[in-house]
């Protein structure tokens, strides 16, 4: 996979010089009525593909100009960005406007319209004495993602009289109006049309009653805890660092932290609640202690006891060059704050040492220059443990991503010009793993050198909404070799075609095998409300066949592809993939079942070849049966609904999956003829039902109502002996029907719980990635619990 860390740099960013630099004249008018503002503050930028040009958010530039104009230097092509503010005009900040600006642009002008605003007079009044309200500040509100914010530069303080006079005020924004003594009620904020005149009464905070003598501020106490940190001995441990947090596991940012120094081991600290507080205690020389406490006022002082820990040994299998550039840390599972972590040198030969560590479950973090993030867990003992050799990947072979981007037609089309692009993860504030971002030009190409090799993503972000959103291509990097991406490629490069035949093709066979023909409907499945006229009412109608392509490349050639979907099919059965590179992938098909986040498990699966040109046809052949059927409703949630699983007699293909609607309903689609066994799994009440012997035609099968009994319940821990990464968990039973889960968090970390289970012999699997780490099996009977211990050796790489 592609190195996660990378930043703008991997792009080439030259340093600008100033004959490369032509003027760009911006001229600042009137929106209305096309008059240039002579009067204005500014920020201006350019960002070209190979280059940024200097910015500082921060600084506004004054300009005074007769006609209303700025010039400032960028290269021939390039995207401006550029925000405005003047005082009589509604403010456009903090949003930036971006203008392009071509090579054969010959009058490089651009014209910024503002929006003239408006000035409001009123006065400011109290709403029980009606007396005019002095000091109140009255701010204009503009535009901000999702909604409305002040505009602090135009913001004014009434007066005596309780009058103010605001400029620059957009209508259809309005006011926002405060005062220290007055709620900041809905009578206050007016993101509503105003008009010129405005008078406005805000509602009198209740106070106490003030004292006859003036009283002396006393600041509020805090919630004091007590507490003594000694060692084994019983001795005090002078200095150590004490974090105090509310609840089991606090965020590691709502914690109080005091470093302590005293001879008698003693702590206080201020809290500002009572309740469940969770303490932790770091020293040097000592294991990290955590525990939780009922912390009250004036509650008994704890008393904590420092242990030694353990020593923890290892070795990392690097290349020498990198064990400088290489931070290696242990982190605890639960939400670790920084006082618990250990970090440990790199040695000339690989080795690494951790000293005084706790016996507990924890986190390796392999990070640094040159190398993906890498986080593997495992389980330290009571006793010092070496945990192996761990090969840490640090390849450094780069390919190259180049391509052309274009709209949607459904947007305007034309390519995407200087459209901002990212490689590998959406670069977002805070993110510990960027991505490579980069800028198309003006024909909406782009290339990306040093992308280091593997499956990686291209994206461009999209507003829906006020939602941030993005279209993504997944792109297979080699070493020393240019891989194309063709977003959205108006000519239909890359157009590859699944013919889906149901049954023999007939529309009757189309609506059986799709379950829309079924006498029992099922919502978002077989059903669907729509409006086929634009604007009108949603009805009931028969839903549209819907699947999931999920690709992975099999041949190491330089590939692309976008990123799967849920896509309808068309009045012809058929499904376009779009913007597919030639080569061989294994190709997974998932039915819709009614939730766009849940996973489902694939119901056809094979490699196929794409030629050249990306252009060609599949047939996909699906049976023409399915069988319906209703759980009673219990009191699962949407998003864990009732699980049903068609295995085929004779191991006739992979095994079909339904999911039940809110009331109940479900249809298993696509069915050849033949026998069925249904395994009906409910995850939240524990229960399950079996069918057994239903026979399938080229028709719909109705089961009716079908009642859960109680199953058993299969309790998988796991226990890492090596370094491993972080499994799923999945239970396959008699005939292949199977289950899958996470491990849990908080106690029961080390947990999979797989309740609901029919008897059998069933297979409990730990999986990362494509490998397995850990499995076991377990004959399952009645309906008591079973345990299963899982042993993961660090064995599946990520």
């Amino acid at each position: 996979m592609v190195a996660p860390f990378l930043s703008l740099a991997m792009v080439a960013i030259l340093p600008a010089t100033e004959d490369d630099l032509v003027p760009v004249t911006v001229a600042v008018v009137n929106r209305e009525t096309h008059e240039p503002v002579r009067s204005f503050r500014y920020q201006a930028w350019y960002d070209a593909p190979d280059r940024r040009g200097p910015r500082n958010v921060e600084e506004w530039t004054r300009a005074e100009s007769p006609d209303g104009t700025f010039r400032i230097d960028t290269p021939r092509s390039c995207r401006l960005t550029i925000s405005i503010k003047a005082a009589d005009y509604v403010g456009g900040y903090p949003h930036w406007e971006h203008f392009p600006v071509r090579s054969d642009d010959r009058a490089r002008r651009i014209v910024v319209g503002l929006h003239p605003g408006i000035t409001v007079r009123g006065t400011v009044r109290d709403e029980e004495t009606k007396a005019p309200i002095a000091g109140a500040r009255v701010t204009p509100l503009i535009p901000a993602m999702p909604g409305l914010r002040t505009d602090e530069d135009k913001a004014v303080t009434t007066g005596a009289d309780g009058r103010y006079e605001v400029h620059g005020v957009g209508p259809d924004f309005g006011l926002y109006i405060s005062h220290p003594d007055h709620a900041p009620d809905g009578d206050s904020i007016r993101g509503m049309a105003v008009g010129p005149n405005l008078d406005v009464w805000l509602k009198p905070m209740s106070r106490p009653t003030p004292p006859a003598t003036p009283a002396v501020p006393v600041p509020q106490p805090t919630i004091e805890l007590a507490g003594r940190v000694i060692g084994p001995d019983g001795r005090p441990v002078e200095a150590f660092t004490v974090v105090v947090g509310a609840g089991e596991s606090p965020e590691p940012e709502r914690c109080v932290r005091r470093e302590v120094r005293d001879g008698s081991g003693r702590f206080r600290i201020g809290f500002p609640q009572e309740g469940t507080t969770w303490v932790g205690i770091a020293a040097a020389g000592f294991a990290f202690w955590d525990g939780r406490v009922e912390h009250r006022r004036g509650g008994p002082p704890i008393e904590v006891r420092l242990a030694p820990g353990v020593s923890v040994t290892g070795r990392l299998d690097l290349p020498p060059e990198f064990r400088s550039r290489i931070k290696a840390q242990l982190r605890l599972h639960d939400n670790d704050p920084d006082v618990a972590a250990r970090t440990a040198p790199i040695g000339a030969d690989g080795r690494i040492r951790f000293e005084h560590v706790r016996p507990d479950r924890w986190w390796l973090w392999l990070q640094g220059e040159g190398i993906p993030l890498r986080a593997l867990t495992f389980d330290v003992p009571a006793e010092d443990v070496d945990f192996g050799t761990v090969r840490v990947d640090t390849t450094v072979a780069t390919g190259r991503i180049e391509g052309r981007a274009w709209q949607r037609p459904e947007d305007g089309g034309g390519p995407r010009v200087f459209d901002d692009g990212f490689v590998g993860n959406r670069p977002l504030p805070h993110e510990d793993r960027p991505g490579i971002e980069f800028l198309t030009g003006e024909d909406g190409r782009f290339r990306v050198d040093r992308v280091p090799v593997g499956l990686t993503t291209v994206g461009f972000p999209h507003d829906i909404g006020c939602v941030l959103d993005e279209f993504r291509w997944r792109v297979l990097v080699v070493p020393g070799r240019t891989t194309e991406v063709l977003a959205f490629d108006p000519e239909g490069s890359g157009s590859y075609t699944l013919a889906f035949a149901i049954g023999d093709g007939s529309a009757a066979q189309f609506d059986s095998g799709s379950g829309v023909s079924a006498a029992r409907r099922v919502e978002r499945v077989t059903v669907e409300w729509r409006s086929d006229v634009p604007g009108g009412k949603p009805v009931a109608q028969p839903a549209r066949p819907r699947f999931r392509v999920d690709l992975s490349p099999v041949s190491k050639e330089p590939v692309s592809f976008a990123d799967p979907e849920w896509k309808a099919l068309d009045s012809e059965g058929r499904m376009v993939l779009s913007d597919i590179g030639a080569g061989t992938y294994r190709m997974r098909i998932s039915d819709w079942q009614g939730l766009e986040l849940m996973e489902e498990p694939p119901f056809f699966e094979e490699t196929v070849v794409i030629p050249r040109g990306g252009r060609g046809e599949l047939r996909i052949p699906l049976g023409a049966g399915c069988i319906t059927g209703r759980i009673p409703r219990t009191k699962e949630s949407r998003f864990n609904p009732v699980e049903v699983t068609a295995v085929a007699r004779g191991d006739r293909g992979l095994p079909r999956h339904a999911r039940c609607d809110d009331d109940g309903n479900f249809c298993v689609r696509y069915l050849s003829p033949g026998t069925y066994t249904l395994f009906v799994h409910d995850p939240r009440s524990g229960r399950f039902a079996r069918v057994d012997g239903v026979a399938v035609k080229d028709s719909p099968v109705d089961i009716g109502e079908r009642p859960l009994e109680p199953g058993a319940t299969i309790r998988a821990s796991i226990r890492f002996e090596r370094p491993s990464p972080y499994p799923w968990v999945e239970a396959t039973g008699p005939l292949g029907g199977s289950v899958q889960a996470r491990f849990g968090g908080g106690s029961a970390r080390d947990l999979s719980e797989f309740p609901g289970l029919w008897p059998g012999r069933w297979t409990i699997s730990a999986r990362a990635g494509r490998g397995g780490i850990a499995t076991a099996e377990v004959e399952v009977k009645g309906t008591g619990s079973h345990e299963v211990d899982l042993v993961a050796r660090g064995k599946a790489e990520p």
